[in-house]
């Protein structure tokens, strides 16, 4: 007779999932306010294909600055339907946390008992305060998780040939919503060739039709935008150097460490030990794996690896259950625990609605202020006007000019310049000369495109009596203000005012537009 399995709801499976949905939503409606910046960028990529302007982010520029053309698509579609991209974003974002929610919550009914603990992972994600921001923050996170779950869950040692072809879709899938996707989709043909060599109906159909598929989007990028890769590949290398695998490790140290999470991986851990031969188990050890390399290469920024959290959550609520059905004592000591996890994600749920709403800006580190500039020049500039900026996404999608990228994530020019120069302007503290340098280099290749403006970030007061040259990078603003001669445009500086805000600079003949005011 199988023991009792340990439950802090009790043995209503619809119950516990829908007392986590509501606390998940109820997350979201805090959170529902800023929308991360990053995801303006895919926005107006979507925004210009279901205007029929092309898939791109300034008219006649076919650059690939988006590594989600999942995401992008569906936010072109439902755009060219006549939804707001903004609220459309946000709902699709939220439905698919949700539905992972309800994913996990609902293994804990599995009738093979291959894994338990579903009703913990729900109950964890759902007072996550990151997996709630991340999942109303108009990007493709949630989505991108809730593929990888179901591959998780559904992925086989020995599967029959229908399983197998759902497994290369969700693959296929994976690779279309986030570039690690690819290493998802690899892994998952790799391991049904590996494993069924010599039954090969399992495996050729399969990896036939993926290798079509993967193809004709090779060749569709390559007619559009004369290249095979995104050029966020570019933009964004991996730097082989020490310095850029202890700032990785630094970040992931940090993060592991908010919430306990360390706690959780401890039990996870314990469950991947436990129960090694159980092939969910590894299956969704290998998901973490997966994250964990990622957020590695990319220098380690947190929402890389939050769509791989409900994996982490679902191997420790494993653990959990399988100790807390070993007796009384174990039973309230994992009900302790998983309280007092829930307790420090609650809190630090407080801490990120107060970073939010309280100074302005939202969890990511953004100011609000990105969506006030892009209005301000879309009212007081030319609509012929060329912009260079830093942080592209919000600026553009609001201003509807054209933007010349600092980051090269648009800019083919600027990337193959970082790319070339092994800097991810991403971990730009690794070297700051060497970013200053290339930085200015990059502001000097776009000034000769034209710019009509130059916007330089700072942070301080607005209203200090200071100069300028103290407060932006002095490279850069050498090159757009004493080798140029663009002028400071002080009405700028008064309307918009931030915690964050920015310098607006221009070409001297330039005579801003009256405030339509």
């Amino acid at each position: 007779m199988e023991p009792k399995r340990f439950s802090i709801w009790g043995s209503s499976n619809l119950l516990a999932l829908g007392i986590s949905i509501l606390l998940f939503l109820s997350l979201a409606i805090v959170f529902w306010a800023p929308i991360f910046d990053d995801a303006f960028i895919s926005m107006r990529y979507a925004q210009n294909w279901a205007d029929g302007t092309g898939l791109v982010f300034n008219p006649g520029e076919y650059v690939e600055g988006f590594s989600d053309p999942l995401w992008v698509f569906l936010l072109g579609v439902f755009t060219k339907l006549g939804f707001p991209i903004e609220d459309t974003a946000r709902l699709l974002g939220g439905l698919s946390a949700a539905l992972v929610i309800a994913v996990c919550g609902l293994t804990a009914g599995s009738a093979d008992g291959r894994i338990r603990g579903g009703r913990v992972a729900a109950l964890l994600l759902a007072l996550s305060g990151e997996f709630a921001y991340y999942a109303v923050a108009g990007l493709e996170t949630t989505l991108f998780s809730v593929i990888l779950l179901t591959a998780g869950l559904v992925w086989q040692p020995q599967p029959s040939l229908k399983r197998s072809l759902i497994l290369a879709l969700l693959g296929l899938l994976a690779a279309l919503t986030r570039p690690e996707g690819a290493i998802i989709l690899a892994a998952i043909l790799g391991s049904n060739v590996i494993l069924n060599w010599r039954d090969p109906g399992r495996w050729v159909l399969p990896t036939i039709l993926t290798s079509i598929s993967v193809g004709l989007l090779l060749l569709a990028r390559w007619t559009y935008y004369d290249a095979l890769l995104p050029n966020t590949f570019l933009a964004k290398p991996f730097v082989a150097s020490q310095a850029y695998l202890l700032s990785a490790l630094r970040f992931l140290y940090g993060y592991f460490l908010v919430d306990a999470r360390y706690i959780v991986c401890i039990f996870a851990l314990g469950s991947l030990i436990w129960y090694r031969r159980n092939y969910m188990i590894l299956s969704l050890a290998s998901l973490v794996g997966v994250g964990l390399l990622f957020m590695a290469w990319s220098g380690g920024h947190p929402r890389f690896f939050t769509p791989y959290l409900p994996a982490l959550y679902l191997l420790a609520g494993n653990m959990m259950v399988t100790l807390g059905s070993r007796g009384k004592k174990w039973n309230l000591l994992m009900i302790t625990i998983v309280l007092l996890l829930a307790s420090l994600s609650i809190f630090s749920t407080v801490q990120r609605a107060s970073f939010l709403y309280l100074g302005g800006r939202d969890p990511s580190g953004h100011s609000f202020g990105h969506a006030a500039v892009g209005r301000w020049l879309q009212e007081h500039t030319a609509p012929e006007a060329s912009v260079l900026a830093w942080e592209i996404g919000a600026i553009g999608f609001y201003s509807d000019r054209r933007i010349l990228d600092t980051q090269g994530l648009i800019d083919r020019e600027v990337a193959t310049l970082y790319y070339e120069n092994q800097y991810n302007p991403y971990i730009y503290w690794i070297d700051p000369g060497k970013s200053r340098a290339l930085g200015a280099q990059a502001v000097r290749l776009l000034l000769d495109r034209g710019a009509d403006y130059a916007l330089l970030e700072y942070h301080g007061d607005i209203y200090a009596h200071v100069d300028p040259r103290l407060i932006v990078p002095q490279d850069s603003y050498r090159a757009v203000v004493e080798e140029r001669g663009f002028i400071l445009f002080e009405r700028f500086v008064l309307d918009v005012k931030l915690p964050k805000s920015f310098l607006l600079y221009g070409r001297p003949d330039i005579v801003l537009q009256p405030d339509p005011n």
